[in-house]
């Protein structure tokens, strides 16, 4: 399917085989000035850690569900720190997560969890609704 341009109304996320797919609703950009709906299937659900140990961490996480760990580098403060980027594969997984890190000795500090997973993807593609 082609690119539309349309004006964004409003966002939430539906689950389709077990998966959150993020849902756009807006105006398309024309004459006809019909409604839309447009689906990212793609995008995951994500929480940040801040740890001492990146390996002992990654090793300890390993017992979890997670789709994905890696580290990235982020501004802390005026710091430069690395952190790891846990990748969820929905977002009603963050809360027992989060849950099961208090209970890591590796983890430090746990970020990011409380952003909702839809306003989480308005941030990340700089969108305004």
């Amino acid at each position: 399917m082609g690119t539309k341009k349309f004006v964004l109304l409003d966002i939430d996320y539906i689950t389709q085989k077990g998966a959150a797919v993020i849902r756009l609703f807006g105006r398309q950009i024309n004459e006809n000035n019909r409604t839309i709906t447009a689906h990212h299937k793609t995008f995951k659900p994500y929480i940040y850690i801040h740890t001492d140990n990146i390996i002992l961490c990654k090793k300890e996480l390993s017992t979890l569900n997670l789709s994905n760990i890696e580290t990235v580098t982020k501004e802390d403060n005026g710091k430069t720190r690395d952190f790891l980027k846990l990748t969820l594969k929905h977002p009603h997984d963050i809360h027992k997560l989060k849950k099961e890190l208090k209970n890591l000795k590796s983890v430090k500090e746990i970020r990011e969890y409380d952003i909702p997973f839809y306003r989480r993807y308005l941030v990340d593609k700089g969108l305004n609704p």
